[in-house]
């Protein structure tokens, strides 16, 4: 093995890690991590013991982490498997035409998971409770006391 072969095999190393460090560092589909970082960016109400939110938001924050998966997963593995490829016998222009079919093939394949995945998850389209929260330590944006809460201040027991 020659020099150059050793360097190419380092680069190609530093890149996959890099893609799966940071998949693995800030991409998660835990429900609670998808809760806090929809809390960091949404208003999650509470009213006694309701909570309001934007739900097609919050399913749009899992959408998000799940498309991230795929596009952190398509860099590694397409840093992995261009070590097979050769472009010096074909078309050039077909070379192009071919990555932008492909890329809109990947990219709606991904698309088309994960909406099934958004629309059958249970995880997913479970309803936020005070409980889930309260149980994973995550502070509602506003709290909001209910007439009756209200009423009980000002009643004499």
């Amino acid at each position: 093995m020659n020099i150059l072969t050793l360097v190419y095999i380092i680069s190609i190393s530093l890149q996959v890690s890099g893609a799966l460090l940071l998949m693995l560092s800030s991409l998660s589909t835990k429900r609670v991590n998808v809760i806090k970082k929809f809390i960091s960016k949404n208003t999650i109400t509470k009213e006694g013991p309701k909570i309001f939110y934007d739900e097609d938001e919050f399913k749009e924050t899992f959408r998000t982490s799940y498309l991230n998966i795929f596009s952190f997963g398509f860099i590694a593995f397409g840093y992995l498997i261009g070590v097979f490829g050769e472009i010096d016998c074909c078309n050039r222009w077909g070379i192009i035409l071919g990555i932008i079919l492909f890329t809109a093939i990947f990219m709606s394949l991904s698309y088309l998971i994960v909406n099934a995945i958004i629309k059958r998850s249970k995880k997913v389209n479970t309803e936020l409770s005070v409980e889930e929260l309260e149980k994973n330590n995550i502070e509602p944006n506003d709290d909001f006391a209910t007439n009756e809460d209200i009423d009980k201040i000002f009643t004499d027991d």
